[in-house]
């Protein structure tokens, strides 16, 4: 039985694939080396008169590769053609090559390296290839040792929008309002509020600034929805659920059907308290709504480190009249976890990031590593940052490619993508709908 064999292309620093398969005349003879595994460098610590030694650490060194290549043509000018190509496409000087290992079932691994030597002298003439032909060896050093495999994007965009409301002291019904992160991506759990569709009544639920009673005529979904009237005198009317257990650093989605009896702003908001709970911040989507018709809310938010407790609170500004009631329907509050990126590789590959403004800071954090990173920089609509997370290579610039590194917020972790499943989380300060955040990673394997 013949094994089948993976077809090698040769890609040159211009771009140019020489597909060794003997379709152009190049080939590829047996005694590739290098492409099966890397080689590892062993860290030990010795000690005088104890035998041995004590292993520290272990890293992949450079990979050296050998790839040999036979040229064949119909006469000593065509090879002599193609041999002085190659050496002009290769060389060093002109960048970096590419050796790619195309497999039978559709799968391609990748090398980065530079050629080193090989061409000095080929094997020609009586006992070797004849005039119309000559074989080399050639050999190639990759700086990264790793075999990559097809690029992987994940985009987020924007589906909430948030803030944070602090009390100002000595008045209950004035706000000073701050912009806080609002998170990007979703995948949700089971809802950890109580009675969300309020079909056996408002239990779980407090009316503050109005009357919270069940409404068995305006509903959207089953039998019944909330209604919380406005007593006309208090700016701020708000359907507070009972505070329910959160972890601090978790994203939480809100969702819900809202409608008011007017045309006017409403908010599904978010509220964190401490393990004492005591009030910290809110997260709030606010969306003007038309009149008497119910709308589904969502809003995903990042739990203050120090949260312990959240309610879900359906609310209303600006001093609502009774004529403004507002009713809610399938109103709940559930842990989200972010997007899961699958690595399949062998060894961790760090992302590039793209972010379309416009913003004023970004947060993407690995709850797998438990890792973040966070980017103070305003950025208008269409502006964009690149993040390079790479070791060694490492680089934040803006659209004109100027160095914006300091704006890295101090503690940052440029974490990789594992191997296996990663859940990654994006929040956003300032977003609209322009803003993106767009991560793409390359899977690296040890083997070809």
């Amino acid at each position: 039985m013949t094994m089948p064999v993976a077809v090698t292309t040769l890609t040159d620093p211009t771009g140019t694939d020489w597909i060794l398969d003997g379709s152009n005349g190049v080939w590829e003879p047996v005694g590739k080396k290098g492409f099966h595994s890397g080689t590892f460098l062993h860290f030990r610590d010795e000690t005088p008169a104890v035998d041995g030694a004590f292993w520290r650490g272990v890293r992949s060194t450079v990979r050296d590769l050998f790839l040999p290549i036979l040229f064949r043509g119909t006469d000593r000018n065509v090879v002599l053609a193609q041999r002085r190509a190659l050496i002009k496409a290769i060389s060093p000087r002109n960048g970096t090559c590419k050796i790619t290992s195309a497999w039978p079932d559709g799968t391609t691994r990748s090398i980065i390296c530079r050629y080193v030597d090989g061409m000095e002298a080929g094997s020609q003439g009586p006992g070797e290839w004849g005039i119309t032909a000559i074989s080399y060896g050639l050999h190639f050093v990759a700086d990264d040792p790793y075999m990559l495999g097809t690029p992987s994007v994940t985009s987020w965009s924007l589906l909430s929008s948030t803030r944070t409301e602090l009390p100002v002291p000595g008045s209950d019904t004035v706000f000073e309002t701050v912009t806080s992160p609002q998170l990007i991506s979703n995948i949700t759990s089971a809802p950890i509020n109580l009675n969300t569709d309020f079909e056996s009544g408002v239990a779980n639920w407090t009316s503050i600034g109005g009357t919270l009673t069940q409404d068995l005529l305006f509903i959207k979904n089953g039998l019944a929805s909330a209604r919380n009237t406005p007593d006309g005198v208090t700016a701020i009317v708000r359907m507070d659920s009972d505070q329910q257990p959160v972890t601090g650093s978790t994203a939480y989605q809100a969702t819900g059907w809202l409608a008011c009896a007017t045309a006017r702003t409403v908010s599904l908001n978010i509220n964190w308290y401490d393990a004492a709970h005591v009030y910290i911040s809110t997260s709030s989507l606010a969306v003007a709504l038309p009149a008497a018709t119910f709308t589904f809310l969502t809003n995903i938010a990042l739990a203050p480190s120090n949260a312990a407790f959240a309610s879900v609170i359906p609310t209303l500004t600006g001093t609502p009249t009774a004529a403004d009631y507002l009713n809610a329907d399938d109103v709940q509050l559930a842990q989200t976890g972010g997007v899961s990126i699958f690595n399949p590789g062998d060894v961790p590959s760090y992302p590039v990031w793209q972010l379309t403004g416009p913003f004023t800071s970004v947060t993407a954090t690995n709850s797998t590593t438990g890792k973040s990173w966070t980017i103070g920089y305003t950025a208008g609509s269409g502006d964009t940052l690149t993040l390079d997370t790479t070791p060694g290579n490492t680089s934040l610039v803006n659209v004109s490619g100027v160095n914006q590194w300091d704006k890295l917020i101090t503690g940052y972790q440029l974490w990789p993508v594992v191997g296996g499943t990663n859940t990654v989380a994006v929040s956003v300060n300032g977003a609209t709908s322009a803003s993106q955040a767009r991560l793409t990673y390359t899977p690296r394997y040890e083997s070809d």
